[in-house]
């Protein structure tokens, strides 16, 4: 969720009583006091967000956005979170704008999520009810998405974040026979040894698959082959 405006995400504001000094003066300056208004703190909570250092967001825009996304209207997209679209909104099963924006390919979407402090890290629920499902960066790979991957990098997303199963977003692109990617995720050190949910290392995937470059690549960064 995006930073509040007012606040700059600190939850708090300076203090107008005492402009941030936490007293005030009286008897001509000579003797200090308290500030009532704050308590001596210096800092007010930001009437803005309440305190929580997020942007309010509007409930009824949530289905909206989601539907933008899907489609792949930019347009609709950045108006919506204009008018205060949560940028983490849910559909069911946890699935957000950004993973479902990083999947389909649509990088101006993902960019304007992100922009708007959309949770790079979060996971969909699995069948067992926990939060280890495919995150975002994981979806792009899966896809081949280059741009937003990098992108998703860049905005902090974790090269070796496994799910449910234990499989990294490494795995995702080798069994996606995605070479530029896989060379990405190891040049941001993307751990080589990789396994998917069947126990089998991303070197087999990959030999398996016939994919030259991926296999030499996975060789040069040391990856087991067992």
């Amino acid at each position: 969720m995006a930073n509040c405006n007012s606040c700059v995400g600190k939850g708090t504001t300076t203090c107008t009583t005492c402009n941030g000094s936490g007293n005030y003066k009286a008897l001509f300056g000579l003797v200090k006091r308290v500030c009532s208004a704050c308590k001596g703190s210096g800092n007010l909570p930001c009437a803005a967000c309440g305190g929580t250092g997020q942007k309010k967001t509007d409930p009824k825009l949530d289905l909206p956005l989601l539907q933008a996304v899907k489609s792949g209207n930019a347009s609709d997209v950045s108006g919506l979170l204009k008018r205060g679209a949560n940028p983490d909104a849910e559909q069911f099963g946890g699935l957000t704008p950004l993973m479902i924006a990083a999947e389909k390919g649509h990088e101006e979407i993902v960019n304007l999520l992100i922009e708007y402090g959309a949770n790079v890290h979060a996971r969909t629920v699995t069948t067992r009810l926990t939060n280890e499902g495919p995150n975002a960066l994981m979806r792009a790979c899966d896809g081949g998405h280059y741009a937003i991957v990098s992108r998703l990098i860049a905005a902090g997303s974790d090269v070796n974040v496994t799910n449910g199963k234990m499989e990294t977003p490494l795995v995702w692109a080798v069994r996606g026979n995605h070479a530029e990617i896989v060379d990405l995720l190891l040049a941001n050190s993307a751990r080589p040894a990789a396994f998917d949910d069947w126990s089998r290392p991303v070197l087999k995937i990959a030999i398996e698959k016939g994919n030259d470059r991926i296999v030499s690549a996975l060789r040069k960064a040391g990856a087991p082959k067992e």
